[in-house]
């Protein structure tokens, strides 16, 4: 994609993220998307963009502070009916924009944990799940992706999978990962995004917590890390260490 093909992507992405009208919180690969494409800008991949030099500054969730900076940004205690970021303005709960923040921290702990595992020889899957070819994909789930392809696999614990070509692939054929953990295949809460480079398969790393569904709490401990692999039709689960008590 060229940079003036990024440029346009990013700008409509900060629209949603920024604008009046923001809907962005509600859409998992778009906000994955967004990152994505800041994370290109830190790098210095886009460094003459002007949306570069004239964009807004970006709050890194996973970390509570703006890119770029050290220092954590101050979050103000407020209603739900009385916010200022833009984003919660369409009256988006604080608890969906919490569990974000929370699982993009949680994302990244799973992921040197597992990572860890999977170097040191344990790379065995704990569990394999097929597709279901008559299974619905909950609304939810389809959120940015290409519905025509989107299919579903077997549920592990109560928590819901989904994968499909990303829309914002603009034919460069992204695959995405979805994960709708309880109650995300009605209520939009818990939902995580994960989407590969073209030609490659997503990963999403994922660490059970109070929002996991209780089947899921019932396996493992509340800070145990999972991955979730896309592997051809199937997708691979892998467990890291539960946490001691």
């Amino acid at each position: 994609m060229s940079d003036e093909a990024r440029e346009r992507e990013l700008a409509a992405l900060r629209e949603r993220a920024y604008g009046r009208e923001a809907d962005i919180a509600s859409d998992p690969l778009a906000l994955s998307r967004l990152r994505e494409l800041e994370g290109a800008i830190s790098e210095g991949a886009m460094s003459d963009s002007p949306i570069r030099r004239e964009g807004l500054p970006i709050v890194d969730a996973s970390h509570g502070r703006e890119a770029g900076t050290s220092e954590p940004v101050p979050v103000a205690e407020a209603d739900e009916t009385d916010v200022d970021d833009p984003v919660v303005a369409k009256g988006v709960g604080k608890r969906l924009l919490w569990a974000w923040a929370v699982s993009l921290v949680a994302v990244a702990v799973a992921a040197s944990v597992i990572t860890a595992a999977l170097t040191s020889g344990e790379a065995t899957p704990y569990a394999t799940l097929s597709i279901l070819p008559a299974a619905e994909v909950p609304a939810s789930a389809l959120q940015g992706l290409n519905e025509s392809d989107a299919v579903r696999y077997t549920d592990f614990y109560g928590v819901i999978l989904a994968s499909g070509v990303s829309d914002f692939s603009r034919g460069e054929d992204r695959m995405c990962l979805i994960v709708l953990t309880d109650g995300a295949a009605t209520s939009g809460e818990g939902t995580y995004g994960a989407c590969a480079a073209p030609g490659l398969n997503p990963v999403l790393d994922y660490v059970v917590d109070g929002f996991s569904s209780e089947q899921l709490r019932a396996v493992f401990a509340s800070g145990t890390p999972l991955r979730f692999a896309l592997n051809g039709d199937r997708i691979d689960v892998y467990v890291g260490d539960q946490p001691e008590v």
